[in-house]
């Protein structure tokens, strides 16, 4: 990622000053910092998939996981990195107790087809309340949502 943020790359890509200043701080994970930064880059390109999973990342490193819950659902639904993004999603709602809606993401990213090493997500401890749901257990084994006769909605 270091060099992607390089002075000369960043200048030879016609980055604007918000973003590289955001882009900078959510990278040296100065998560304080980056608030303002990332707002900024935000207002002058809102439907930029980067500068909402910026916002999002801030979220949940400042422990605002029903926001960054939100914020990662809604970069997934326009379609930047949808796997990752319904994911860090399905981490951020499970770390507040909301299980039904990080269930629901967790499947919407397994069923992108990019969670590969689904063994992870039972070593995730972002996902520890889901350990032991049935639904969970499914998806850790790849089995369709809904394949054991119940929905996993």
């Amino acid at each position: 990622m270091s060099a992607h943020l390089s002075p000369g790359v960043l200048v030879a890509r016609g980055l604007r000053g918000e973003e590289l200043v955001a882009r900078r701080l959510v990278q040296q994970r100065d998560w304080t910092a980056a608030e303002p930064a990332v707002r900024a880059w935000l207002a002058l390109e809102p439907d930029n998939g980067q500068a909402q999973d910026a916002w999002a990342q801030v979220l949940y490193h400042q422990g605002r996981f029903d926001e960054a819950g939100a914020a990662y659902a809604r970069t997934g639904d326009n379609g930047f990195m949808p796997g990752l993004t319904y994911y860090n999603a399905a981490c951020s709602y499970a770390r507040v107790g909301q299980k039904e809606r990080a269930l629901e993401l967790l499947a919407k990213a397994v069923q992108t087809g990019m969670i590969q090493d689904r063994s992870s997500m039972r070593r995730d401890p972002d996902l520890e309340s889901l350990r032991g749901d049935p639904r969970f257990e499914a998806l850790i084994a790849g089995a369709p949502p809904g394949s054991d006769g119940g929905s996993l909605l």
